[in-house]
């Protein structure tokens, strides 16, 4: 298995799981948040920790 430098994405209600993972060696032009739901999200997750909805907002990155 090949070694990947990841980073990741925590669960902003309980801080206790990495709800996603993140290559960081992957070039990418959007970059993803997590958000608790009342900070406006489009898309939601379900933490299997804490058992509570994590929103989801996509940024794309500025080139130039």
């Amino acid at each position: 298995m090949q070694n990947i430098k990841a980073k990741g994405l925590m669960c902003p209600q309980c801080g206790k799981r990495k709800l996603l993972i993140e290559d960081e060696e992957e070039s990418c032009d959007i970059q993803l948040e997590l958000y608790k739901p009342e900070q406006g999200a489009k898309w939601f997750l379900k933490c299997p920790v804490c058992k509570q909805q994590v929103g989801i907002k996509i940024n794309h990155k500025k080139t130039g």
